[in-house]
């Protein structure tokens, strides 16, 4: 009876050791529900977006410099509103876009992007409604 409970005790042992590995260590390259962006702030927003190049994703910088604190993910409120096919043969003719709605609080991943791998980076989250092409 006594040698059961050292294999039950021995089996609990390495299994929560196996899960804290596998939670803690290997869950930090996958996306989970916790990076969704969850409430979105109270106040509507427009802003002009830059795309920033040498991304597989859809991210966007509030300025031309694309600074990693001014990066954005742009989501779509509806599937009706899409950014202008014509705006990325636009783009270096000195047209931007500019996107009306509201920011998520925080930062997050949205759920386009779930199961990418390496994990994408947690940023800004922008709801946009209505999206102007405009010359600047």
């Amino acid at each position: 009876m006594r040698s059961y409970r050292w294999i039950i005790i021995a089996f609990t042992v390495v299994a929560s050791i196996y899960w804290t590995k596998t939670l803690l260590i290997d869950g930090q390259d996958e996306v989970s529900i916790y990076d969704l962006p969850k409430q979105l702030e109270e106040e509507r927003s427009s802003c002009i977006v830059y795309p920033v190049d040498g991304t597989s994703m859809e991210i966007y910088a509030l300025t031309k410099t694309a600074a990693e604190e001014d990066r954005l993910y742009l989501i779509a409120k509806d599937i009706d509103v899409t950014i202008p096919p014509r705006y990325h043969v636009l783009k270096d003719s000195g047209y931007v876009l500019q996107v009306f709605g509201q920011y998520y609080h925080g930062k997050g991943i949205p759920a386009q992007y779930m199961y990418v791998q390496p994990k994408p980076p947690r940023l800004r989250v922008f709801l946009y409604d209505s999206v102007a092409l405009i010359r600047q």
